[in-house]
C-alpha cells in the first residue's frame, strides 16, 4: 500500500465553501438593498422639517393662497409625491395651514410606524401644529404661513 499525501481541497469542500460565501453575500445584499425603518423615519422627518416648509413658502411666494393648494402645487416645487414607504399622501387647505394626509398602507411600512411618526415628526419643527395618528393614516397641520 502506498500513503499518498492529500495536496488541496477536496470538491466537497469547495462545494460547501462557494455555497457558504453565496449565502453570506445572498444576506449582505439584501440587508444594504432595503432601507432600515431608521432610514424611513429620518426622511419622513426631512419631508416635514425641510421639503414642505420649502414647498409651501415657494408656493407663498409665487402668489399661490392656501385656500387653493392642491398636491400638484407642492410636488412641482419638487416635494416628492410619495412617503418614505411610497404611500401616496394628499394635502388639503384647513384654515390657513395646511393638512397632508398620510395613508400607510405599504408592506413596508412596519406596525407602529403611524404612531411613532406622531410622536417624531413634531420633534423641532416649529411649522408643524399638530401629528395626529389614526389607524394607518398619518394627518400632519403645518402651518401655511
Amino acid at each position: 500500500m502506498t500513503n499518498r499525501k492529500q495536496r488541496g481541497f477536496t470538491v466537497i469542500e469547495i462545494t460547501i465553501s462557494l455555497f457558504l460565501g453565496l449565502l453570506i453575500i445572498g444576506a449582505m445584499i439584501t440587508s444594504f438593498a432595503n432601507k432600515s425603518e431608521d432610514e424611513h423615519m429620518f426622511e419622513a422627518r426631512l419631508f416635514f422639517l425641510k421639503q414642505a416648509t420649502e414647498s409651501i413658502t415657494r408656493y407663498r411666494l409665487n402668489g399661490g393662497e392656501i385656500v387653493n393648494l392642491v398636491k400638484s402645487d407642492l410636488t412641482n416645487s419638487n416635494l416628492t409625491p410619495n412617503t418614505p414607504w411610497g404611500d401616496s399622501w394628499t394635502v388639503a387647505p384647513e384654515d390657513a395651514n395646511v393638512k397632508f394626509t398620510w395613508l400607510l398602507t405599504s408592506a413596508d411600512n412596519p406596525t407602529g410606524s403611524c404612531q411613532a411618526l406622531a410622536n417624531v415628526i413634531p420633534l423641532n419643527n416649529t411649522n408643524i401644529i399638530s401629528a395626529i395618528c389614526g389607524g394607518s393614516t398619518l394627518n400632519v397641520v403645518m402651518r401655511g404661513q
